[in-house]
């Protein structure tokens, strides 16, 4: 089965409790939190297309690959919703789409791959748990396409896996990045000492 997957990477947030843009913060190998995200999903997805704020632009034209493209959500400021939104306006018309959030940088390549393949075999939204939570990155087929353009408000694609949880392929996953977004100074060091 011949399925397209475009990534949606979510980088359009203020990082209001962080104390500057946590998405430009330097992990243990120098590389950006931006950059971590972007490569670990990038191996597994046809395109990928990252939903900036102004701020980022610079960054992303630095960051240089034929498979990366970024776009400005203009209105980022309406909820995550919006970038949603944004990021599946600016994907090819019949793309399945692989969604994660910029400032989750410990998904494991390995996460990445396991959802993608289930997403190749035909399933319809995919998504991680890990010990019974449930985590990031969510994937949808494209016959979501008109749901995911209709999200509103800051909830994110999460409501619709309540409301598809018969079409819900779940990943039991031992990858504590699933679950692990950077928020704060704090929980990016705690991520750090547990070595996620």
């Amino acid at each position: 089965m011949n399925i397209k997957i475009s990534g949606i990477l979510l980088a359009a947030g203020q990082s209001k409790r962080f104390e500057g843009n946590k998405l430009l913060q330097s992990l243990t190998d120098g590389r950006s939190m931006l950059e971590h995200s972007t490569q670990n999903m990038l191996p597994h997805v046809d395109q990928l297309i990252c939903v900036i704020s102004p701020v980022l632009q610079e960054t992303m034209e630095n960051i240089q690959h034929d498979k990366i493209s970024h776009v400005i959500c203009d209105e980022a400021n309406k909820g995550i919703s919006a970038s949603i939104r944004c990021g599946i306006i600016n994907s090819p018309a019949q793309s399945s789409w692989i969604i994660a959030l910029a400032d989750m940088p410990f998904i494991q390549f390995e996460t990445y791959k396991e959802i993608a393949d289930e997403l190749r075999r035909g399933s319809q939204i995919v998504a991680p748990f890990f010990q019974q939570q449930q985590g990031h990155p969510k994937a949808f087929s494209h016959i979501f396409k008109n749901d995911l353009l209709n999200l509103h408000g800051d909830k994110g694609a999460a409501q619709l896996l309540k409301k598809y949880a018969h079409q819900l392929h779940s990943i039991t996953t031992f990858d504590r990045g699933t679950v692990s977004d950077i928020d704060t100074q704090e929980q990016l060091l705690q991520a750090l000492q547990q070595d996620i």
